[in-house]
């Protein structure tokens, strides 16, 4: 089967990663622009066909895929437009079909749908990872609490170090929050390869936790660590909500891990990674079988 991958936003742009790994190199992408340079940077990995937007000829393709539901882009025959819904209330009249990035139980989809866990095989590295802490995201200031405060202080008397990267046209993160700290850098609005690059080299990726990450959207920070087998600093309920991803897990607070970090070896870090390798891997071959099994269940 044809499938054209296509979007006029400028972002969700790094949701087509995981569609070119599972679709196996035989969908086209269809773009207005790459500001951040997701696509570039997927053309560093896949052998990638990519096209401005307004080339596209529905006629040649079996699916279209959209990768944000409330793109005003739409293809003719909307039988074969399918939409990656990302949160509740994008769902729309015009798309019968959506591929969801977090569990219906959290999005609640009255169409038709199938939901897939959006993971590909980046580029890694085999250099052994340095003390450090990657956040990726969007970084408000209520964000900074006394938990994760306790935390980056407390880190800092066992040699780890943290990077807050924060993308996004729109986004910013006051940088003065962080002055406090010394062993804290912050990279606003880097580009997709910069950022993959920079967290290829980090120990473990700090996921938000809640209540500050939204029950209700997924976080793309879990797409790019377990596709570029970094292992993760994450809340056990947001672990279990994904199929139990392999990762350092606390309750409540960061800081519930600070004794087990001070004392992780080399031996539980590599077995780690493991886990999250083989959980990449699972999560891209029931992906596989999920999104083809959903397109010949439309075809028919």
């Amino acid at each position: 089967m044809k499938v054209a991958i296509v979007s006029s936003f400028w972002y969700h742009l790094e949701c087509a990663g995981f569609l070119i790994e599972l679709l196996q190199n035989s969908a086209d992408i269809y773009i207005t622009g790459d500001p951040h340079r997701d696509i570039t940077y997927f053309k560093s990995v896949y052998n990638c066909n990519v096209q401005k937007l307004a080339s596209l000829d529905e006629n040649k393709y079996d699916f279209v895929i959209k990768l944000s539901s409330d793109d005003t882009f739409n293809i003719k025959d909307l039988n074969k437009q399918i939409s990656i819904l990302h949160m509740n209330g994008y769902e729309r009249s015009n798309t019968k079909y959506y591929i969801t990035l977090a569990p219906p139980s959290v999005v609640n989809v009255k169409s038709e749908y199938t939901h897939i866990l959006p993971v590909y095989k980046g580029l890694t590295t085999s250099n052994r990872p340095q003390n450090t802490i990657i956040y990726i995201g969007a970084f408000a200031d209520n964000y900074l609490d006394d938990d994760l405060v306790n935390f980056i202080k407390e880190c800092s008397k066992i040699n780890y170090n943290f990077i807050f990267c924060v993308n996004g046209t729109n986004i910013f993160v006051n940088t003065a929050l962080f002055e406090q700290f010394d062993n804290v850098t912050v990279k606003c609005k880097i580009s997709t390869p910069e950022l993959i690059k920079l967290a290829a080299e980090c120990k473990f990726l700090l996921c938000r936790k809640y209540p500050y990450q939204s029950r209700k959207v997924y976080s793309g920070a879990i797409s790019i660590g377990l596709s570029h087998n970094i292992p993760f600093i994450m809340q056990q309920e947001i672990s279990e909500l994904y199929g139990n991803i392999p990762c350092m897990a606390f309750k409540t607070n960061y800081s519930e891990l600070l004794d087990k970090l001070a004392g992780y070896t080399d031996i539980e870090y590599d077995s780690l990674k493991n886990e999250v390798v083989q959980f990449k891997n699972e999560a891209i071959e029931t992906g596989r079988s999920k999104i083809h099994a959903f397109l010949e269940k439309i075809k028919k």
